[in-house]
C-alpha cells in the first residue's frame, strides 16, 4: 500500500481473491511438552518458512493465529492469476515442510503435519477495526470457507499425511488444470448452506 501511494486502496471494496489457511496438526498437545522459549523458536522458524512461500508468490500474510497462518492473493494489487499463485504457494509450503521435517528428524524431533485450505471468491477488503486499532484485512464468506476447508482435511486426508491441501472447485476452476487435483466429492461445511465441491492437491 505504501509502495502504491494510493490512499484510495485502503478504502473497503469488494474484490475477487483467493484465501489460504494453514494449521499445524496437534500443535496444542505438542507445545505442552515444550518450554515457552522453545515454542516461540519453533513457531518463528515455521512461520518464516511458510511466509517465504506466500510472499514469493505475491501473497499477503493477513495474520498469524496461534499456530495458523491466514493469507490471501488478489489484493491490494490486482492479480488475475491469484488462484494459481495460491496453489503454487501451498505446494511450495509442502516442500518447505518436507525440509523442516528432514531437519527435525535428524535432531530427533517429532515431524510436523500441516493442513491447508484454499478457496476463491469475493471478499470485502480494506481497513477494518476500531478507531484505536485498524487492520488492512479481508472479511466475508470466502474467508470462512477457506478456514472450513482446512479443518475438513481432518476427515478427507489420511492422518499420516505430511501436508494435506484441500481446495474448492472455485479455486481449481480459476487455477487451471495444470495442478492435477484429485476430486474429493461434495461436502457440507459449517456455517454454509449447501455443499462445496472439494479437491485434494
Amino acid at each position: 500500500l505504501m509502495h502504491q501511494g494510493d490512499a484510495g486502496m485502503t478504502q473497503s471494496v469488494v474484490r475477487d481473491v483467493t484465501v489460504m489457511f494453514t494449521d499445524i496438526v496437534g500443535f496444542t498437545a505438542h507445545s505442552e511438552t515444550m518450554t515457552a522459549e522453545a515454542t516461540a523458536k519453533f513457531l518463528n522458524e515455521h512461520f518464516a518458512a511458510v511466509g517465504h512461500c506466500i510472499e514469493d508468490t505475491g501473497g499477503t500474510i493477513d495474520k498469524f493465529i496461534g499456530d495458523a497462518v491466514m493469507a490471501f492473493w488478489g489484493a491490494p494489487e490486482a492479480q488475475p492469476d491469484h488462484a494459481a499463485r495460491a496453489v503454487r504457494s501451498a505446494l511450495a509450503i509442502r516442500g518447505a515442510v518436507a525440509v523442516e521435517n528432514a531437519t527435525r528428524t535428524a535432531r530427533g524431533d517429532t515431524k510436523l503435519a500441516v493442513r491447508i485450505g484454499i478457496h476463491s471468491g469475493e471478499v470485502i477488503v480494506g481497513n477494518i477495526g476500531s478507531p484505536g486499532r485498524i487492520n488492512y484485512t479481508i472479511v466475508g464468506d470466502t474467508v470462512n470457507i477457506a478456514a472450513r476447508l482446512e479443518q475438513l482435511g481432518k476427515e478427507l486426508v489420511p492422518g499420516d499425511t505430511e501436508v494435506a491441501i484441500l481446495a474448492s472447485s472455485d479455486t481449481i476452476a480459476r487455477a487451471g488444470p495444470a495442478f492435477a487435483p484429485a476430486p474429493a466429492g461434495r461436502h457440507a461445511v459449517r456455517g454454509r448452506r449447501g455443499e462445496i465441491e472439494v479437491f485434494v492437491l
